[in-house]
């Protein structure tokens, strides 16, 4: 892994016929820690029933229109 590997994704149940999976995490750190120069640990953040609850609530949000067309901010 080198840098810009962060915020990858972590795919679980993968099915290449249907290129869909689930994202269960994202690559948050890795780190070298023996030393050797090259990526030994790496880690995520567990994406459970409460992430894909505010991830469902955000893309909610997105596609409501918040500004009116005179670019009042709506409620």
């Amino acid at each position: 892994m080198t840098g810009g590997a962060d915020g990858g994704p972590w795919v679980l149940k993968y099915s290449n016929a249907k290129r869909l999976g689930y994202v269960n995490g994202v690559t948050s750190l890795f780190h070298d820690q023996d030393g050797n120069e090259r990526v030994d640990y790496v880690s995520s953040p567990y994406f459970d029933g409460d992430a894909a609850g505010v991830y469902n609530e955000a893309n909610a949000v997105r596609n409501t229109k918040i500004v009116s067309d005179r670019g009042e901010l709506l409620k």
